[in-house]
């Protein structure tokens, strides 16, 4: 039954979206029938290949453990019981003429790939507004069992509809049928060629919301794609040239400049309806504040994750044109000094080193006034004068241009149930003018907050005592936050003690430092030397910590009689985390725009889980409510040390595609 179990997992679980999958990716890409203004791609063209992929990697490896598979044999047996009784019912209902489909035919029907498009978002009262949204399921080779199995369940509610149903139009287009319903009483402010659209064509199932959006991507199809489409635009390949999709993986796309001119439109729109109300809005003001702030620079964002040797691979690319300006000069401010890593103890679990300029974000904000109104601008500037003059400080220069540009940050890890120590280290120009804003802050908290001087052998050690409310100051008898000036450097801790840590690491007195960390050593001398931040985390280390924590927890958490889940059995920790091994990222910034790499153990499936927790819960929240789902731990084999991870370092290096070698594979091993 184990054996069962276990294939059942791999093959309905893990290999399939329910439906099953399909055999090798089709040459056809749903890409080339799109527009060349194309918004918004989504899209995972070759899920096959992915779960190939996908069984290369960690998560893969810790599901085929045997203890794993032993704690969830019962819960997946239980499941597959119940799977089978409900086809067994479906069966019965087909039999008696209930259901117009066999259940077993809708199994046979497998899933090649899956994308989502924008292709049409406009706001217009006088030639009519657009709204294109295209879901497009590549069906393969069982795209006519799809097709059978839709047109029976379509005439199965036309059926029970009572007549009241009408039969969807049908349109000829490059040898496809275009079917549309279009809603009765379609108000008129409702987009142009409004309704729901589908079609069948070479093998991939459309659905779409315009019709003439829908018409453009049915004959792109047909003909193999545009002749202009998204795959040839200037955005998209600015983006895709670094993102580098895979069809294998998982790939986003947006092109910002869609949803800037959809909302100019709108809020014309708003104000023409609403004249009262919104008489003093200025939409221009607000186009000049938001080119301001730099944000119009942006013309493309992309994102591209795959499994390339067992280690999930992503990369996002901003592409921009112009000289950057506003926000976008926040964390442009020159390369990271990697001189800073003898700053992080050995045994950390995670660090971040980056630059942001402050002072970009107060002059920004600035800035985005006086475009949008230069007497509004005035106005702010010269009450921010008086509380400047009344506190007797500035804030732009005592504050925002007084902090950076490098910051830095680690955590050790989880241990039992109290924070983990950790330490974050800002460059200061001045410590004085940074300790009267704080003072100043603290004066204007009305006892919110105070800062205490406390004179130690090793200096003055500031400590702030916070007046919490109700529950939440439980919080001030588990940390005791603390910060002094070092160096040229504000060292922020939860304690005095993780704030004497640091200072030590900062005189070159802690003892080692990451560099020594064989988790990390891999990977340190194939880090690009430009880049504008950098982060890594030692996954083992910090799923140790986390999972003995919840694990103990666990234990007293009464499980419901119908879950069958033998809480004895929870797999060890060093089973789980053996697998594990470190997850790298690093910034850059381009000519043409600006990039960020990830590498670690979790690929593609982190955005297919975020995508569907958005989905998810909305839905519970109003189908079920707010509902707890215990954390399957505590009792049984008590969690073991975590293995020590050190794996070969993958080829991280500049981004040329023409130079980046194949990566190489990451086998985790012991210390």
């Amino acid at each position: 039954m184990r054996t069962f179990v276990r294939n059942a997992v791999a093959a309905l679980g893990i290999g399939s979206l329910g439906l099953g999958l399909a055999g090798p990716l089709q040459a056809q890409d749903f890409k080339s029938a799109l527009p060349e203004d194309t918004i918004l791609y989504i899209g995972a063209p070759d899920l096959p290949s992915a779960m190939e992929a996908f069984k290369t990697s960690a998560l893969f490896k810790m599901w085929r453990e045997e203890e794993v598979q032993e704690f969830f044999e019962a819960l997946l047996e239980e499941a597959d019981k119940q799977f089978q009784q409900g086809l067994a019912q479906a069966k019965q209902m087909h039999k008696n003429g209930m259901l117009p489909v066999d259940p077993d035919e809708i199994l046979k029907v497998k899933i090649q790939g899956i994308h989502v498009a924008v292709t049409e978002l406009a706001l217009d009262m006088e030639k009519g507004s657009k709204l294109n949204i295209c879901v497009c399921i590549d069906f393969g080779q069982t795209s006519d069992k799809a097709q059978a199995i839709m047109a029976a369940m379509l005439n199965l509610a036309k059926a029970q509809s009572g007549g009241q149903m009408p039969d969807p139009t049908k349109t000829q287009l490059e040898g496809a049928v275009m079917n549309t319903l279009t809603p009765p009483m379609l108000p008129p402010q409702m987009p142009q060629g409004f309704g729901i659209h589908w079609a069948f064509v070479n093998g991939k199932f459309l659905l779409g919301t315009s019709q003439d959006g829908m018409k453009t991507i049915i004959q792109g199809l047909a003909k193999g794609g545009l002749e202009k489409n998204l795959t040839t635009a200037k955005a998209y390949t600015a983006v895709a040239s670094k993102t580098r999709p895979q069809p294998r993986g998982f790939e986003a796309y947006l092109r910002p400049e869609g949803l800037w001119t959809t909302l100019w439109a709108g809020l014309s729109f708003a104000k023409a309806m609403n004249p009262g109300d919104m008489e003093d809005v200025d939409v221009d003001g607000i186009r000049r504040a938001v080119d301001a702030l730099g944000l119009l620079n942006t013309k493309a964002i992309g994102v591209a994750s795959s499994y390339e040797n067992g280690k999930g691979v992503d990369r996002w690319f901003a592409s921009t044109e112009g000289e950057p300006k506003g926000l976008m000069n926040l964390m442009a401010g020159g390369n990271i000094d990697q001189g800073q890593l003898n700053y992080i103890p050995k045994d950390a679990s995670s660090f971040s080193i980056t630059r942001i300029e402050p002072v970009v974000l107060y002059d920004s904000l600035m800035n985005a006034v006086n475009a949008y109104d230069q007497k509004i601008g005035d106005m702010v500037q010269m009450q921010l004068n008086g509380m400047q003059d009344a506190l007797k400080l500035n804030l732009r220069e005592d504050l925002f241009a007084n902090m950076g540009p490098e910051v830095l940050s680690y955590a050790m890890p989880v241990s039992g149930n109290q924070l983990p120590e950790m330490g974050i280290l800002i460059k200061v120009k001045d410590p004085a003018k940074a300790l009267k804003v704080l003072n100043t802050a603290a004066q204007m908290s009305q006892g919110g907050f105070a800062i205490n001087e406390i004179e130690t052998e090793g200096g003055k050690l500031y400590g702030v005592d916070m007046d919490l409310p109700g529950e939440m100051a439980a919080l001030t008898a588990m940390i005791e936050p603390t910060f002094t000036f070092h160096k040229g450097y504000m060292v922020v801790g939860f304690n005095r003690g993780d704030v004497r840590a640091a200072l030590k690491m900062l005189d070159g007195k802690g003892g080692a430092s990451i560099k020594e960390n064989k988790a990390f050593a891999p990977y340190l001398e194939k880090i690009p030397e430009n880049v504008t931040s950098l982060g890594w985390q030692d996954t083992a280390a910090t799923f140790e910590g986390v999972y003995g924590v919840v694990a103990s927890a666990a234990g007293f958490i009464p499980l419901p009689e119908e879950v069958p889940l033998d809480l004895g059995l929870l797999p060890s920790t060093e089973t789980l985390t053996q697998h594990l091994f470190g997850s790298l990222n690093y910034s850059k910034k381009l000519p043409d725009g600006y990039m960020t790499k990830m590498i670690g153990p979790v690929g593609p499936e982190l955005y297919l889980v975020a995508g569907l927790v958005v989905v998810a819960i909305p839905v519970a929240a109003g189908m079920f409510g707010s509902r707890g789902m215990p954390f399957p731990g505590g009792g049984g084999r008590a969690p073991q040390a975590a293995a020590s991870i050190e794996a070969p370092a993958p080829e991280v290096v500049e981004e040329e595609p023409e130079e980046e070698p194949v990566l190489q594979d990451l086998e985790p091993k012991k210390r």
